[in-house]
Order: structure tokens, then sequence, then C-alpha cells
């Protein structure tokens, strides 16, 4: 009986050797896993926003839908405003006209926050304190004199290279990509973006877009 006792004993303490291997294997695996996702991007932890204020020109950006009609001159202009800034997107379309689209922009709300987590919208004011209308726009990287700049989203879907005069040396563009493409944006699949060198869109047949209108203003809730 004793024999049959000690038996049993053995292979419980069998069977949970092996449990706890196996569960310690699991363990193991999920946080090498973990530890194999890609951590968000990075964002500039201060930025000010007097000095980010005026006009940028794309220079490059991922090719997204809201910017589908924009062939070339495309231009963000931000102004400070109480709680953050005016938002002014325009471009040349490929008939010669220019577009225009108004909206706004603000730091993240959230305790400790960095500086450059930014949100734009472009839906109309009244719908502004519906979070869903807000669409992430991060700083990147911002050199010191606020002359060149990466912005994207957390997702790494969007991406935009701005510079505050209309061109930029190849060399530089390369090297502030090469950046984007150490933190996972597909620079493979950039777009160079045309720049007037007066740097302003034509102003025959302008459309302008505020706030309040049209379906395609609801589709640049995106980003920039």
């Amino acid at each position: 009986m004793q024999a049959l006792f000690n038996s049993a004993l053995a292979a419980v303490a069998t069977l949970t050797a092996a449990a706890s291997i196996a569960f310690g294997e699991t363990a193991t695996a999920d946080l090498a896993l973990a530890g194999a996702r890609p951590s968000g991007p990075p964002v500039v932890q201060k930025l000010d926003l007097q000095r980010y204020s005026g006009a940028w020109f794309e220079q490059a950006r991922l090719p997204n839908v809201f910017q589908r009609e924009c062939a070339s001159d495309v231009i963000a202009r931000y102004t400070p405003q109480a709680g953050g800034l005016k938002v002014v997107n325009g471009c040349r379309t490929a008939n010669g006209g220019s577009r225009e689209v108004e909206g706004e922009g603000r730091r993240v709300a959230a305790l400790g926050s960095p500086e450059g987590q930014l949100e734009v919208r472009f839906a109309p004011r009244w719908l502004s304190w519906l979070s869903a209308v807000w669409a992430d726009y991060w700083v990147l990287e911002i050199d010191p004199d606020y002359q060149v700049a990466l912005v994207g989203t957390p997702d790494r879907e969007y991406l935009w290279l701005l510079s505050r005069a209309p061109s930029l040396p190849q060399a530089e563009r390369r090297r502030w990509l090469a950046k984007a493409a150490q933190w996972g944006y597909a620079v493979d699949k950039v777009v160079l973006t045309p720049q007037s060198p007066d740097g302003a869109p034509g102003p025959d047949h302008t459309e302008t877009h505020g706030t309040h209108e049209t379906q395609e203003t609801h589709e640049t809730v995106s980003r920039r």
C-alpha cells in the first residue's frame, strides 16, 4: 500500500513539474513576444507653439485619401489661438486651382503627455466636444531652430516632412526620412511634394472648404 501511495505522489510531482515548465515556457514566450512588439514612435517632449506657428511647406508625405486632390504646393499655416492653434491647409490641384481647409489643433489633455502630442480636427466647431472628430497629430521630431519637422500618427499610417522653406536639400530630406524609417514608417511609399519657388498656391479657382462644409471636410477629420 505504501509503495502504491509513494508511486502516486511521484506521479503528481512529475505532472506538477511538467506543468510548471510548460507554464514557464509559455510565460517566457509571451514576454519575448511582448518585447518584440514595436513601441510607439518618438514624440517631441517640449514644443513651443508660438515658434511652431507660421507656414510649413510639405516636402514629402505618405499617400492618404484626404490629400488625393493635392498635386503640389501643399502648405500648412498655423496661428496661435486660445487653447491651441488655428490650422489652414492649402494646396494646388492638378487643374491649376487651389484648395483650402480650416481646422484647429490642441495639445493632448492627458496629464503628463509630451507637448508634441497634438490633436487636430476639421469637423465643425459645434462637434468639437466629440472625441471622434479629433485625430492624432504628433510632432515626432523638430530641429532646434524650428525649420524642419517630422509629423506623423502613432499608428504609423500617416507621415509628413515639413520645412519652413519651399525646398529642402535632397541630402537633408533623405536624412529626415531615414529617421522615420527607423521608427517604423513605410518611407518606401513616401511621395515627394513639388513646391513652387514662390511657395504659394495660385489665387485662381480657389475652392475654400471651411469647418462647416462638405463630406470631404469630414474625411479630413483625419490628420494634418
